[in-house]
């Protein structure tokens, strides 16, 4: 049977919440005790994280029987370590504002469990534990000097850079690329930067315009603008790099291509080619076109009415129609048509297919009998 116990003890100013547990575990004997003058630390060693974060690891041995533990210091400012002990765990936990190995800084809001041991003396001990073992604290400091670092990260892959249509000075780009491999000579990543200096300059410092932190998908997208370009030079060149808190890695300068003619007009709607007009819901009205779009030569034809009709049919809209000219009369009289003596019709009305039968001559008429 498990059994919980909580205790709350007064230490100076701050509060020690202790919780742990016993039971029966896979070991004979009684519960181990662990105290800090029972254990000697042999080996500790350390490697960091890309984000700066900390881990050691330890071995040693408490009242001659083997122990090994584990710490971590976070930057959230957390702290835990572990010790595994025949066959038991003791665990503990605290907020610090540095690295406790290295600073000696004082921990809060501490906490410590354990299974399957009687954490003893333990329990009244601010963490971390691990520093109230003798000689520890140079072992620490000599483990963190030489801290193993992450294997520096690979560059951004594909990238390129689009420079984006506008009507000011302001010179911006789309950059995009997608993340890195993380396996076999690249290590992990954290963010991208996007760096810019002017063209061609070898040597030339490069100046940061944008960044972007990690996320879950592997491409990437940012938009960039450009400081003014040093006179004399023929713009800017930039490039993409993936970083952590110790290195970074960064692709060769690329210089940003203009936007296409295509990038900077509405595209057509989807099945309609350039040069020619959209249809059904994106129709063009005809009465939004001019009439000469729809203009047809004049036929003459016999009707009824002796009118011109357009052809080909259908017929434009009323608006279009073309009209006969024909002479109006006023208050002043006839209104006369410029070379068209009075009374006569002019050309394009007076097409023989209009003429009535009055005004055909007459056949010769013969004698008769």
């Amino acid at each position: 049977m498990n059994h919980r116990m909580n205790m709350t003890i007064g230490l100076g100013s701050s509060i020690l919440l202790v919780t742990f547990w016993s039971g029966a575990f896979a070991y004979v004997g009684s519960d181990p005790v662990i105290t800090p003058q029972s254990c000697n630390f042999t080996t500790v060693t350390a490697e960091f994280g890309p984000d700066g974060s900390i881990r050691y690891n330890l071995m040693g041995n408490c009242n001659g029987t083997p122990i090994t533990g584990q710490m971590a210091y976070g930057t959230n400012q957390q702290m835990a370590e572990k010790f595994y002990y025949r066959g038991a765990q003791i665990s503990t936990k605290a907020t610090c504002p540095a690295d406790p190995w290295i600073s000696g800084a004082a921990c809060e809001d501490q906490q410590v469990s354990a299974k399957g041991a009687d954490p003893g003396s333990l329990l009244y001990q601010s963490a971390p534990l691990s520093l109230r073992v003798g000689g520890a604290a140079q072992l620490f400091q000599r483990a963190h000097a030489n801290a193993a670092h992450p294997k520096p990260p690979g560059p951004p892959v594909n990238t390129k850079a689009i420079m984006r249509a506008g009507f000011n000075t302001v010179k911006k780009a789309t950059v995009s690329w997608l993340g890195p491999d993380q396996q076999g000579t690249y290590g992990p990543y954290l963010d991208f930067i996007v760096e810019a200096r002017p063209q061609h300059a070898e040597g030339a410092a490069w100046t940061k315009i944008g960044g972007i932190k990690r996320h879950a998908a592997p491409n990437y997208q940012l938009v960039v603008q450009f400081p003014p370009a040093p006179q004399g030079t023929a713009g800017w060149e930039l490039r993409t790099c993936s970083t952590t808190v110790f290195t970074r890695t960064c692709t060769g300068p690329i210089i940003p291509e203009g936007a296409s003619f295509a990038d900077r007009i509405d595209r057509l709607p989807s099945g309609s080619q350039p040069g020619t007009l959209p249809t059904g819901k994106n129709a063009i009205d005809s009465q939004q076109l001019p009439a000469k779009a729809f203009s047809a030569p004049i036929q003459s034809s016999p009707s009824a009415a002796g009118k011109a009709a357009l052809n080909p049919q259908p017929l434009p809209p009323k608006a279009l129609s073309v009209q006969p000219i024909t002479p109006k009369s006023s208050r002043f009289g006839s209104i006369m048509l410029r070379g068209i003596p009075e009374g006569e019709t002019p050309p394009a009305e007076g097409s023989p297919a209009d003429t009535t039968p009055a005004e055909v001559p007459p056949a010769d008429e013969k004698p008769a009998p």
